[in-house]
């Protein structure tokens, strides 16, 4: 919902790069929330965790509603990444506990349904600026969608894995695999500046309506859902780290392309970014999740998620800092780049684990 509200906050509060950058880094910022919340969850419960996440997203978009400033807007935003870093760590906790022998195909079908949110997402804003020129009512009518939410949540049996004890900080932390934690904070980092930017490339560089620009940015996040099904069988057939391997080095490629082409190829150079950057993060969660303890699953998602929003905050926030020194194609092309390193990261793991 941010990146096609972005030009109209920009406009409507004035923003030069360097706010814009805390703006789009704010929600990372506060999903750093995933380090206790990982914790929480293997102490209190997946489900209780999830509730309280998407509370605080309901409070952070509520704000976000009403704001009329810059701070309060930002501080709207870190509240909701505090609440998006419960849900997050807790959801990637419970699917390796319940689907202990096969992570990976659940967790990409778990993630497609947030692809068919985020088409929603983008055209509910569109509609909403469209109409009445202002672009708060969209995260008030957010706020009450994450109520039904947590109603759907209070249905959830919580089942699988029995934990027991209390995972230690340190035996986690030797636990997660240090390559595939720098793969998913490139790639953690890239996908949010993609949602962030793509909007704004689309209106400022390509001539696209408001919007036709949100409308572009679901079509993207409905591949994003569609590719992510197709993922869960395909990560079956090609192994984990192929799959991790092939959708870096093709997602790199892609946006590398939608930065360099312009016309009748962006779109079907947007598809093919979606289609291949729907596996990255799930896959990632699903590969550090299936490699730890049943009672320091949460803890490991944690630290796992804590690291990769490193890259969630830096990536977006350099990204607004290139954009404004040159434009907006040339920081797309820093994010292509960024994503071609996950080929060598996961290659790099694999000799570890063979040598050993």
């Amino acid at each position: 919902m941010l990146g096609p509200s972005l030009p109209a906050i920009i406009n409507s509060l004035s923003l030069d790069a360097w706010g814009v950058s805390a703006i789009t880094s704010a929600v990372a910022m506060g999903f750093f929330s995933v380090l206790p919340g990982g914790a929480l969850a293997d102490r209190r419960g997946k489900k209780k965790l999830m509730l309280a996440g998407l509370f605080i997203e309901m409070m952070g978009y509520s704000l976000a509603g009403v704001s009329q400033t810059f701070q309060p807007l930002l501080l709207s935003l870190v509240l909701f990444g505090i609440g998006a870093g419960f849900w997050e760590v807790a959801v990637s906790a419970f699917i390796p506990d319940t689907f202990a022998d096969s992570p990976s195909g659940p967790m990409n079908i778990l993630h497609s349904m947030w692809g068919i949110g985020g088409f929603l997402g983008p055209l509910l804003v569109g509609l909403v600026i469209s109409s009445s020129r202002d672009w708060h009512p969209s995260f008030l009518v957010a706020a009450v969608l994450l109520v039904a939410a947590q109603m759907a949540i209070l249905l959830l049996k919580e089942g699988g894995r029995q934990t027991s004890g209390i995972p230690r900080l340190l035996s986690a932390i030797g636990s997660v695999p240090k390559g595939a934690v720098v793969a998913l904070a490139l790639g953690w980092g890239a996908e949010s500046g993609l949602y962030m930017y793509l909007p704004l490339l689309l209106e400022s560089e390509r001539g696209y309506g408001t919007l036709d620009a949100s409308a572009a940015l679901g079509i993207l996040l409905l591949t994003i859902a569609a590719g992510r099904i197709a993922w869960s069988r395909l990560s079956g057939r090609l192994g984990i780290t192929n799959t991790i391997r092939i959708s870096g080095i093709a997602t790199g490629l892609s946006i590398l392309a939608v930065a360099a082409m312009a016309g009748p190829f962006t779109l079907p150079l947007m598809l093919s970014t979606g289609f291949f950057i729907s596996s990255l993060a799930p896959t990632i969660l699903a590969y550090i999740g299936g490699r730890t303890t049943s009672s320091g699953t949460g803890t490991a998602i944690g630290l796992t998620l804590s690291a990769a929003s490193v890259g969630g905050v830096v990536i977006p926030a350099s990204t607004a800092l290139i954009a404004g020194g040159a434009k907006l194609s040339i920081a797309f092309v820093f994010l292509g780049l960024l994503l071609l390193p996950i080929y060598f990261l996961m290659k790099a793991h694999d000799k570890t684990i063979n040598s050993s």
